[in-house]
C-alpha cells in the first residue's frame, strides 16, 4: 500500500485516476493474508510456536517463485496496460480468498490432550446405586 500511495503521489494528476488502486489492494491483501494463513498452518502442523521467521521468506519466495513457473496464460503479475490484467486479478482474488479460508480454518489453536491418569466417573447407575 505504501508503494501506491508514493506511485500516487509522484503521478500527473491526470495519471491519478488511471491507476489502478482497487486492483493493488487486492495483490497487498492477498499477501497478507497469506502470511496469516501460513504462519497459522505452521502453528498448527509443526512444533514452532513463532513461524515469523520463516513465514517471511516463504511469502517473499512464493510470490516470485509463481512468477517463474506458472505459465503466462496464469500470471500473477502483469502490466496494466497488458489486456490480460482483469484475468490476472481475478485470481489474486482467488489467491486472497483460498488465503483466508486456510486462515480460518488453522487459526484457532489445536487443543492439547492432558497426559496423566485420566479420572473415571461414575458408573453407568448415574452415581450411588440404591440398595433394595
Amino acid at each position: 500500500m505504501a508503494v501506491l500511495a508514493v506511485v500516487r503521489a509522484g503521478a500527473a494528476p491526470a495519471r491519478r485516476a488511471a491507476l489502478p488502486s482497487g486492483a493493488m489492494t487486492v495483490e497487498a491483501g492477498a499477501l497478507c493474508a497469506l502470511a496469516l494463513a501460513l504462519a497459522a498452518v505452521t502453528v498448527r502442523f509443526s512444533q514452532v510456536r513463532v513461524p515469523g521467521p520463516a513465514v517471511a521468506g516463504a511469502v517473499l519466495a512464493l510470490p516470485i517463485t509463481a512468477g517463474v513457473l506458472l505459465p503466462p496464460r496464469f500470471a500473477l503479475f502483469v502490466a496494466p496496460v497488458d489486456p490480460h490484467w482483469d484475468d490476472a486479478h481475478v485470481r489474486w482474488a482467488a489467491v486472497l480468498v483460498t488465503a483466508l479460508v486456510a486462515w480460518l480454518l488453522c487459526a484457532p489453536e489445536p487443543r492439547r490432550r492432558r497426559r496423566g491418569p485420566r479420572r473415571r466417573g461414575p458408573g453407568p447407575g448415574g452415581g450411588a446405586q440404591a440398595t433394595a
